[in-house]
């Protein structure tokens, strides 16, 4: 019974197929794991012109986009660092101990190394928009990630009008 729940716990915590957390350890995490007297970096990552990928190479690449990235980020982040996928091409970090300038270079390492094979001569370079919000003390997790997605989509915004945006 006990080994049978710790099974349904994996799979309700553990994204089946990136391997981050599932979202709902996210609130795991801040009810139970979250010390509150660490800051934290909080980033919204979403994957730029995702539906352009699915539809041009299929959802299978799709997903191994997903995958690649995924396992580059925890290839690039410390142990006490949490990885989620929030939901569908959107994932959440939580960084412990780093200002916004070490949070924005160690996403800048991460994009350029993310590239995905498509066929055996083939590969798409991934990019990537994210957001970022400080968590302190005892702010609150979802109006962070609230101004985190917030700063996201601006970035988003200002990619399509064709300027960069730097994310803070």
């Amino acid at each position: 019974l006990e080994s049978s729940r710790d099974a349904y716990k994996e799979m309700a915590y553990i994204d089946h197929l990136t391997g981050a957390y599932s979202r709902q350890f996210l609130d795991i995490w801040d009810k139970s794991v979250r010390s509150y007297r660490e800051n934290y970096a909080l980033v919204v990552i979403d994957v730029d012109d995702f539906k352009e990928i699915n539809d041009v190479h299929g959802h299978s690449t799709g997903d191994r986009v997903l995958q690649h990235l995924a396992a580059t980020i925890a290839k690039s982040i410390r142990r006490g660092d949490v990885l989620v996928r929030y939901g569908g091409d959107e994932f959440v970090l939580v960084l412990s101990g780093i200002d916004a300038e070490g949070a924005q270079g160690l996403l800048a390492r991460v994009e350029a190394r993310v590239t995905v094979p498509v066929h055996s001569s083939s590969f798409i370079r991934i990019r990537f928009s994210y957001g970022m919000s400080m968590l302190a003390n005892d702010d609150d997790l979802k109006e962070s990630l609230e101004r985190a997605d917030m700063e996201m989509y601006e970035s988003k915004r200002a990619k399509k009008n064709g300027h960069q945006a730097s994310a803070t």
